[in-house]
């Protein structure tokens, strides 16, 4: 793609208006569409050379830092439309590092300020835009309990900051141009997930209105998002509240927390959406992620339009990308929506009642052919309700409805497990038929409502009730079990659990049996104070709880995108590095309690037992799984967006793993929350893996095929995917066995 010899401008969406990603690679820059992420446009633009992008203006400029040396920082506003460049103070001799940027009023208003924020000091500095070569930045150093300014937002005319500390503070000048901050909001937002470990949080415009969004990552880990959480600010009571919408708009985050928001009702971009980066990935990727869904949809990011099928820093002699950001085009200004009353002026009353009087009839008309309908099913032989039932979510309640129901429609779970989900954080609970694309919400239990799953066994949720503690070594808190509950969503009942001993790190669960079942075990694993881990295990039986500490000298890593199988009384877990750490327990001849650890480095083999060559590595795979299948141990390993899908089989005799080309007619479930086997009873469902994702169109069920090597929907079994990019992964999500009782 050769560069154009004149002065170049910035590129341009074909057929909308889509906010452009860009990133400054060496002396040019790699521009790519959001709506097309294949759009992809590379050029040369003099003003974004070493150049970091600290601040988007509702009026359609940017705030642009670039570092002279040690001592000296130039600063300027562009206009990405017109490139226009006005030239800012330099800061010389600060000993802040100023990365944010925001300014009040358009660059041309002589009451216009820009305002830059130090990201790691209470300071702040502002300056007049086209004051001259002479003028410069006034620095002002605040109370030591703001803490540093972690960004800056103009909404409603008024400029709002973010501390350190999490305060929402309001900035104001003051007659002597003196800027005075105000705590509005002593802290933020506090609940959040129990399996988030670290989180970034942004302070964002939208609609006028103060949004605090926090996007959360798995436990350590900083390339597996967990969840995105919206909070928008309450100004009668000063809190902040939790939102499930964007009312249409999209939110655009940088990797520095530079944001803004703009509409999406002619730029191509996805509504009601959070696009971001995760910072693990060297930006290879970008996500958005359904604010009302509850679903995120990754976008690998292409360096040329042809050829080339991923970034890469080769073109730049191997120089890392210094700096990536979005880029609208003024797209942020607000969009007012005319106000539609009920009627307008040559409206008569009487046209009212007449529209009344129609909407009553046809509504009345509506509930008796219903009615109609409903007779006619009831009309239809046993035998076919009884089908017809198979197919619903809402089996239980649908055999309710009525005798005839009740005694047509024999009592049985469906024949396969169903995907468990929240849309909301707290939310209610969903379930997804993956043959029939059907969705259930299900209200809990109020003595449930600030449990989170943990872990599900059959048709079980393990139930985590939870608190987050400060701690003042750390920068997050901690989070702390109050104790376990055992809940079954289909007949309500619950199961209480003795608390379990608070582990001090985030920890995985993992439960041997159904809590019916005599030989249930709560296993639970964490991270140990240097090497090693800490884990603990209780039995339902006796309410007995075992604590144990192993410093191994393998320094194993729980690994927290899968979760501990149990196979023959023994829990196997795998680690970051995918090795097995296998745990077993059991009481001596004398009635001692005892227990064992070991853990196995991970080798391929082949079917003599002979090491063989692992290309593991190579695929750089990012997820791994395992899984109980017909009494074996499977590894199932999944590469970037999906694009290679490899099973392995753990040989207890060579403590190595063989490569598995067949289920035959088994299935494997697999999610962060439980992975589990079962053996198909609806053919075709054999031979499959079934992951927590949706087709991103038709939000059917996603599953990899052994057979084709390609995913699938039931819905449409022949429009095969090559990897993950078509479909989105459903947060907060596990599997479930689903059951009933009479």
């Amino acid at each position: 793609m050769s560069e154009e010899e004149a002065r170049p401008s910035l590129p341009r969406s074909t057929g909308d208006d889509a906010p452009w990603l860009v990133f400054s690679q060496g002396q040019s820059q790699i521009f790519c569409s959001t709506s097309n992420p294949k759009h992809v446009h590379r050029c040369r633009v003099p003003e974004l050379v070493d150049n970091l992008i600290i601040g988007y203006s509702q009026y359609g400029w940017l705030i642009l830092r670039r570092e002279i040396d040690d001592t000296t920082t130039e600063f300027s506003l562009l206009n990405p439309i017109t490139l226009e460049t006005i030239r800012l103070p330099r800061l010389i001799n600060s000993t802040g590092r100023f990365e944010r940027g925001e300014h009040t009023l358009p660059p041309t208003d002589p009451c216009c300020r820009v305002v830059i924020a130090d990201n790691e000091t209470p300071q702040l500095a502002h300056c007049k835009p086209g004051g001259g070569a002479d003028d410069t930045w006034t620095v002002q150093t605040f109370s030591e309990e703001f803490g540093a300014f972690c960004g800056l937002v103009l909404c409603r005319g008024s400029l709002y900051a973010v501390t350190g500390n999490s305060q929402l503070v309001e900035i104001t000048m003051d007659n002597n141009n003196t800027l005075v901050g105000k705590i509005l909001v002593d802290q933020g937002p506090l609940s959040l997930p129990y399996t988030v470990g670290s989180q970034n949080w942004n302070l964002v415009e939208s609609s006028r209105e103060l949004l605090w969004v926090i996007v959360c990552y798995r436990k350590f880990s900083d390339k597996e998002l967990e969840f995105v959480l919206v909070y928008e600010l309450d100004k009668s009571s000063m809190s902040w509240v939790q939102v499930n919408t964007l009312n249409g708009r999209a939110i655009f985050i940088s990797p520095n927390r530079c944001s803004f928001s703009c509409p999406c009702a002619t730029n191509g971009t996805k509504p009601n959406c959070i696009y971001f980066f995760l910072g693990g990935d060297n930006y290879r990727k970008f996500f958005a992620f359904d604010v009302e869904r509850g679903q995120s949809s990754q976008f690998p990011l292409l360096a040329h339009s042809e050829g080339q099928t991923e970034l890469t820093d080769d073109d730049e002699d191997d120089e890392p990308i210094p700096h990536v950001a979005f880029l609208s085009y003024g797209a942020t200004a607000h969009q007012t929506t005319p106000q539609c009353g009920l009627f307008d002026e040559t409206t008569s009353e009487k046209d009212v009642e007449e529209a009344e009087a129609e909407a009553e009839s046809q509504c009345e008309t509506q509930m008796v052919e219903e009615e109609k309908q409903r007779a006619l099913i009831l009309k239809l032989p046993s035998d076919i309700l009884a089908n017809i039932a198979k197919g619903l979510v809402d089996y239980r309640n649908f055999r309710n409805c009525c005798r005839i129901l009740n005694s047509a429609i024999p009592l049985s779970p469906p024949p396969y497990p169903w995907l468990f989900y929240f849309k909301h954080y707290k939310g209610n609970l969903n379930f997804l038929d993956l043959m029939h694309g059907h969705t259930h919400e299900k209200q809990f239990q109020e003595s449930l409502s600030d449990a989170e799953v943990v872990f599900s066994k059959e048709c079980w949720l393990v139930m985590g009730m939870t608190k987050r503690i400060p701690n003042p070594d750390l920068d997050s808190d901690i989070p702390l079990r109050l104790h376990i509950t055992f809940y079954n969503p289909f007949t309500k009942e619950a199961l209480s659990v003795a608390e379990m001993i608070p582990l001090p790190f985030p920890s995985i669960f993992g439960v041997s049996a159904p809590p019916t079942s005599p030989d249930c075990c709560i296993f639970e694993l964490c991270e140990g104070f240097e090497k090693g881990v800490i884990l603990s295990l209780m039995r339902l039986e006796d309410q007995q709880l075992h604590f144990f500490l192993e410093a191994d000298e393998q320094d194993f890593q729980p690994s927290y995108h899968n979760t501990p199988i149990s196979v023959d009384d023994k829990f196997y877990f795998l680690d970051r590095e995918r090795r097995l750490g296998v745990f077993s327990s059991g009481h001596g001849d004398e009635g001692e309690f005892k227990w064992t650890w070991d853990v196995y480095d991970w080798q391929l083999m082949n079917n003599v037992g002979e090491p063989i060559e692992d290309p593991c590595d190579e695929h750089g795979f990012e997820l791994e799984y395992l899984v109980e299948c017909g009494g074996e141990i499977l590894a199932i390993l999944v590469s970037d967006f999906g694009k290679l899908v490899q099973v392995y089989r753990f040989n207890q005799e060579h403590k190595g793993w063989l490569k598995v080309e067949n289920l035959g007619s088994h299935a494997l479930f697999v999610s962060r929350t439980a992975c589990f086997s079962t053996v198909e009873k609806i053919t075709g469902m054999g031979n499959k893996i079934y992951f927590p994702k949706v087709s991103a169109k038709q939000q059917n069920m996603v599953f990899y095929s052994l057979d084709t090597r390609r995913y699938h929907t039931f819905h449409d079994f022949e429009d095969a995917m090559e990897d993950f990019q078509s479909s989105c992964e459903i947060h907060l999500s596990g599997w479930i066995e689903p059951a009933y009782a009479p």
